[in-house]
């Protein structure tokens, strides 16, 4: 059968908007089927450009074909959803690159988006409108489980979190505490799925500027008998690690006890906002550990006590003091500026085994100032069992 002009099966006795046009009123008769039997079964969209007598080859974005499904919205038929294949080169013999495209259309809008696209040479991209996809991305099945793959050749593999404020159209910087980037575990409860229990988080520490772009890293789990995640790890803006503290003030913090091949650790003492001051030429204390217990081999104490005097030219002494013992001279300074100074400190000391309490003592050997600590000074004792 040919039709010359345009063709129309079913209807209405109005002439066909298109070059065939089927129309059903009643179940079926609006479905069309290709059947093949002992052979293909295609339907096959074909596209050039020129006439018909004199073809021309597809240049680059020519749509070669679409799929496309329509509804009406009582005043007339508008596009839903197109899946459309497109030319992705200058057509020649030899090189004939193409690229699919699926699309459609946000509730409440006309505007038909681009999903998905599937491009020359495999690479997938969900959510690049008029973007180029940025990797091969597929599914592998390795002993029972669901991994998604990256693959790379001659480059590195890698996944990228991208944030902004705003919108599509109209972004805005991310500002300080924007989640950039999150990686996320979840667990099936025994009748759903259950929230999220166990994530590394990637975030701004800063407001985002094209010079100035700090981050931190963050690892968070869920306790046994628990559904609420606690933040357990984090890398900030600086390098810093902190386990058990989410602000670090050194390249590692760890506040708790660490084991590492038989060496001990303690965080004994970490006032960060401490409100003190002495005159005192004897030793009085300064801080108190809680409790702790010891083995009974020697313990390193390392200190970091930051204070100013209130005249300059000023000594301070501090010690350390087990229980109620007598006191090791952990460190000395002179201070000549009556600005907030580092003092640090270490000494070795044996505690007897069993639980003692160690104490930060100390006093002015010399000068007039009163020696201070306010709430931009700290006092941080840690202790290493040897």
């Amino acid at each position: 059968m040919r039709a010359t002009t345009k063709l129309k099966i079913g209807g209405d006795a109005s002439g066909p908007a298109r070059a065939l046009e089927i129309v059903g009123t009643t179940a079926d008769t609006a479905t069309g089927r290709i059947y093949g039997i002992a052979r293909l079964a295609a339907l096959e969209l074909q596209r050039s450009n020129g006439t018909e007598a004199t073809p021309t080859a597809v240049t680059t974005g020519n749509t070669l074909g679409h799929l496309t499904c329509r509804g009406h919205d009582g005043t007339s038929f508008a596009d839903a959803t197109v899946i459309r294949s497109l030319a992705n080169e200058n057509w020649a013999v030899g090189a004939q690159g193409s690229r699919l495209e699926l699309r459609t259309i946000l509730d409440g809008t006309t505007t038909m988006v681009t999903r998905m696209t599937i491009a020359d040479d495999g690479n997938v991209g969900i959510g690049l409108e008029g973007g180029i996809p940025e990797f091969p991305f597929h599914q592998s099945v390795e002993s029972g489980n669901n991994y998604n793959v990256i693959d790379a050749y001659g480059n590195e593999p890698g996944f990228i979190g991208r944030r902004a404020n705003g919108t599509r159209t109209s972004p805005t910087v991310a500002v300080n505490g924007s989640n950039l980037l999150s990686v996320k575990g979840r667990g099936w409860t025994g009748s759903s799925f259950s929230g999220t229990r166990v994530e590394i988080l990637f975030e701004s520490t800063e407001t985002f500027s094209p010079s100035a772009n700090g981050t931190l890293m963050t690892f968070l789990t869920t306790p046994n008998g628990s559904t609420s995640r606690v933040r357990r790890m984090t890398i900030d803006e600086n390098g810093l690690v902190g386990i058990g503290t989410t602000n670090p003030a050194a390249a590692l913090e760890v506040n708790g006890t660490v084991l590492a091949n038989n060496l001990k650790t303690h965080a004994l003492i970490e006032d960060r906002a401490p409100a003190f001051s002495t005159t005192s030429a004897t030793f009085v204390t300064l801080a108190s550990s809680a409790a702790t217990t010891f083995s009974g081999r020697p313990v390193l104490c390392l200190l970091d006590v930051s204070l100013f005097p209130t005249a300059i030219n000023t000594s301070v002494e501090f010690a350390i003091q087990i229980d109620a013992g007598a006191d090791a001279v952990i460190s000395q300074t002179l201070l000549n500026e009556s600005e907030h100074s580092a003092v640090p400190g270490a000494v070795i000391v044996v505690p007897a085994a069993g639980s003692r309490t160690l104490r930060v003592r100390w006093r002015r050997p010399a000068g007039s100032g009163t020696l201070t600590l306010d709430a931009n000074d700290q006092i941080l004792l840690h202790a290493v069992e040897l």
